[in-house]
């Protein structure tokens, strides 16, 4: 009873970005940093970092014509430093060929061989096929099959969303980022796992504080929103989780509750923010 009251009692920090938001009730408890060590796959801090600075892209902005990338390898190579000189080559190519932004990651086929997923901007338009062969190039040796490979154009913010929810969203318990399908012979050790570069347009961070009442409803909101899209694109799965979270009693322990990344456009989540404010007016 008296953990239920302490929550009921806190407030709640609302965070808004272009791409989404995060509900968060501050642990009363102090959390020790951990230091950062060899990175040994993806982890819970790592997948938030990533997700956190995608979130705060600012898509109206992103100049350029873009390109969702699926790349693939049908060798492993020997050591994660092989695969890291393999993505530097692929970046140094784009480069040369006008390359604005870059955003990148690392996941794993179950067969335990690494791919990346990336988004490019280029200042001119091309044909997807050339920055395949680019692709294929820098693989070299590792049999980049010309039938294994997408490049896909991101037209507009429509697009980002659709790179977002396919290539950036995963949790690390997705089988593509699970430590069991790293490859064997790299000893655990795999790198950094994602990263960007060039001129990204990012917008800061909006922080509302919120009574409980209130996050408990905008959290609910945010979950129902989610499921009606879900339903929208047929994708049950997706529907079915946002279904077993909504169903969840609510966090009344002492310990930091947090709501899961969710990628909704920046004035839907006023819109739901104020219906929950308005709803305990």
């Amino acid at each position: 009873m008296t953990a239920s009251l302490d929550y009921r009692n806190r407030t709640a920090m609302i965070r808004i970005l272009p791409n989404g938001g995060t509900v968060y009730t501050q642990s009363p408890t102090s959390k020790t940093i951990p230091t950062r060590s060899e990175c040994t796959g993806w982890s819970r801090s790592i997948s938030r970092r990533n997700t956190d600075f995608l979130l705060s892209v600012d898509a109206e902005h992103l100049t350029g014509t873009g390109y969702a990338l699926s790349l693939t390898i049908r060798d492993c190579p020997p050591t994660p430093q092989a695969w890291h000189a393999t993505r530097r080559k692929f970046v140094e190519r784009l480069r040369r060929s006008g390359m604005i932004r870059l955003h990148w990651l690392t996941e794993w086929q179950r067969r335990g061989c690494p791919h990346l997923h990336a988004a490019v901007w280029l200042s001119d338009c091309t044909d997807p096929r050339e920055i395949i062969r680019h692709w294929r190039q820098s693989a070299k040796g590792l049999h980049a099959g010309p039938f294994s490979q997408d490049a896909k154009l991101i037209t507009g913010v429509v697009g980002w969303f659709e790179y977002l929810a396919k290539h950036a969203a995963r949790s690390v318990s997705n089988y593509q980022r699970s430590p069991e399908n790293i490859p064997s012979e790299w000893g655990g050790k795999t790198g950094r796992m994602w990263g960007h570069l060039g001129d990204w347009p990012t917008s800061e961070q909006k922080q509302i504080e919120a009574p409980a009442r209130v996050e408990s409803q905008y959290r609910r909101l945010m979950v129902r929103y989610q499921m009606g899209k879900a339903r929208r694109q047929l994708d049950r799965e997706r529907f079915l989780y946002f279904r077993r979270y909504l169903s969840k009693a609510p966090q009344e322990t002492s310990r930091a509750a947090a709501l899961p990344r969710l990628w909704i456009p920046e004035e839907d989540q006023w819109a739901l923010l104020r219906s929950a404010f308005d709803s305990h007016a």
